[in-house]
C-alpha cells in the first residue's frame, strides 16, 4: 500500500504538494496546540484546590519570578488566563483546520478527477471499445472520493494524530509515567488486537466498494440506456432486481468498514471511564487525599479527551486506508493510462486528398481472440462520389467506416489516400478532412 501512496503522491501538482506540506505544518501547529491545552489543566486545577502545591513547584519558580508573584493566591488569574487562551487558540486552529482540509479535499479530487477523464479521452478508439464506461464513470465520480477520504486525508490525519499521541504521553508520563504507560499500553493493545483480527475483513470488503462501485453504475447504464426495449417489454423489475444485486454488496461493504472504524470508540471510552474512576479512588486514599487527586484526575479526564480521540483517528486512518486498497489500484491505473502518439502530431500540412480512398487487402479483428470482423476488403471511393453501407447488423459496416475514419488500423493491409498509406505518424492529419455525424446525440 505504501508503494500506491508514493505513486498517487507523484500524480499531486507541485501546487498541491505544497498545499499538503503546509496543513501538515498546521496540524503540528494544532498538535501542539492541543498538547499545551492538556498540560494546562494540571497547574489550573492545582491553583483550584492545593495552591501551595503549585506555588511551591519547582516548574513553577521561573513563572514565579517573572511575574513578581508573592504569594500562592496571585497565580490563579495567570494560570486562568493562560488555561483560557490555550483552549481557545487550541480550538480556533481545529476549525480552521477543518476548514483548509475540506478545501484541499475539493482542490485535489477535481485534479485527479480532471486527470482520468484527459487522458481517458485522448486514449485512441480501440482502446475506448475494450473499456467498460461504466468503470471510467464511476472512478471519477465515486472511486476518486474514495482515495481522497480514504488514503490522503487519513494520511495527514494519522501523523498529526501520532504526533498528538506522543505529546500528550510525554505530559502525562512527565506527571506519573505509571499510569500513563498503563493506560497507553491497554488502549493500545486493544486497537491491535482488534486491528489484527479484522483487516483481512477491510480488504476483502474493499474489493466489494471497488467492484460495487462499477456495477453500481454499469446497472444504471444499462437499464437507462435500453429504456425502449424495458418499456417494450416490461422489463423494469428485472432491471430494478440487478441494480440492487450490484448496489447490496457495495453499501454493505461500505457500512462493514465504517462499523469496523468506528466502533472500538465506544469500547474504549467505556474503559477509560471505568480506568478514571479506578484511579480516583485510588489517588484519593493517598497523602493529601482529595486536593492532589483533583488536579492529576483534571488533567487524566482531558488527557483522555484528546488521548483517545487520537489513539482512535490513528486506527481509523490506517483501517481507512487499508478499506479503500483497491479503491486506490483501480485509480492509478486510469491515471498510469498512457497517451497515444499520435495525439501530439503538429497539424503543420494535412495528408493530400485529390483522388480517392482506397482500401487494400484489409483485414480487421480487435485481438488474437477474437474472430475476422473483416476479410480481404478491397474498395475505392473515388472523391466526391456518395457511398451507404447496406447489410445486416454485425456484418462489420460501422467497423469499416470506422477503419475509414482512421479510428481503427487494419490488422493486416493498409488504408490509403491517394495511393499514400495511413499510419500512425499522419493518422491526425488524414483525420483533419473527416466531418462526422454522430447517430446519438448527448
Amino acid at each position: 500500500m505504501n508503494t500506491h501512496i508514493m505513486a498517487l503522491w507523484g500524480y499531486l501538482s507541485r501546487q498541491h504538494k505544497k498545499q499538503f506540506l503546509l496543513i501538515f505544518i498546521l496540524m503540528i501547529i494544532s498538535s501542539l496546540a492541543e498538547i499545551i491545552s492538556v498540560g494546562a489543566i494540571f497547574p489550573f486545577l492545582g491553583v483550584l484546590t492545593a495552591p501551595e502545591h503549585i506555588y511551591s513547584h519547582s516548574l513553577m519558580q521561573p513563572v514565579i519570578k517573572i511575574l513578581g508573584i508573592t504569594s500562592s493566591e496571585q497565580l490563579f488569574l495567570p494560570l486562568v488566563i493562560s488555561f483560557v487562551i490555550s483552549v481557545v487558540v487550541a480550538g480556533v486552529l481545529r476549525v480552521f483546520l477543518l476548514y483548509v482540509i475540506n478545501r484541499f479535499e475539493q482542490l485535489i479530487g477535481t485534479e485527479f478527477s480532471a486527470h482520468i477523464y484527459r487522458r481517458t479521452l485522448y486514449q485512441d478508439y480501440a482502446t475506448h471499445i475494450g473499456h467498460n464506461s461504466s468503470e471510467i464513470i464511476s472512478s471519477i465520480i465515486s472511486k476518486v472520493n474514495i482515495v481522497i477520504k480514504g488514503v490522503i486525508i487519513p494520511v495527514l490525519e494519522l501523523l498529526s494524530s501520532s504526533l498528538s499521541l506522543f505529546g500528550i504521553m510525554f505530559i502525562l508520563v512527565f506527571i506519573d509515567y505509571k499510569i500513563a504507560l498503563v493506560s497507553f499500553g491497554i488502549f493500545g493493545a486493544i486497537y491491535w488486537i482488534l486491528y489484527s483480527f479484522l483487516h483481512k475483513k477491510i480488504i476483502i470488503n474493499s474489493q466489494y466498494i471497488s467492484s460495487g462501485s462499477t456495477n453500481t453504475i454499469k446497472a444504471l447504464q444499462e437499464g437507462l440506456g435500453g429504456i425502449r426495449d424495458i418499456l417494450i417489454d416490461s422489463n423494469q423489475e428485472f432491471y430494478c432486481k440487478l441494480f440492487i444485486q450490484a448496489d447490496t454488496p457495495y453499501r454493505r461493504a461500505i457500512s462493514d468498514n465504517n462499523f469496523i472504524s468506528y466502533a472500538p470508540r465506544f469500547v474504549i471510552e467505556t474503559l477509560g471511564l471505568v480506568l478514571i474512576s479506578g484511579l480516583a479512588y485510588y489517588l484519593s486514599q493517598q497523602k493529601d487525599g482529595i486536593s492532589v487527586a483533583i488536579p492529576m484526575l483534571g488533567l487524566l479526564a482531558m488527557a483522555a479527551q484528546r488521548l483517545m480521540p487520537a489513539i482512535q483517528k490513528i486506527y481509523s486512518s490506517v483501517t481507512s486506508i487499508k478499506g479503500s486498497y483497491y479503491s486506490v489500484k483501480d485509480i492509478l491505473y486510469l491515471l498510469d493510462q498512457p497517451i497515444s502518439s499520435y495525439i501530439d502530431q503538429q497539424q503543420l500540412s494535412i495528408v493530400p486528398f485529390k483522388k480517392d480512398i482506397k482500401l487494400d487487402n484489409v483485414w480487421f479483428r480487435y485481438n488474437k481472440k477474437t474472430p475476422w470482423i473483416l476479410k480481404e476488403v478491397n474498395l475505392t471511393f473515388n472523391k466526391g462520389s456518395r457511398i451507404g453501407f447496406v447489410g445486416e447488423t454485425g456484418r462489420g459496416k460501422s467497423t469499416l467506416l470506422d477503419l475509414v475514419m482512421g479510428l481503427l488500423s487494419p490488422t493486416k493491409g493498409h488504408l490509403k489516400i491517394d495511393s499514400k498509406i495511413v499510419s500512425m505518424n499522419n493518422i491526425r492529419l488524414w483525420q483533419s478532412h473527416i466531418a462526422h455525424v454522430p447517430q446519438n446525440i448527448y
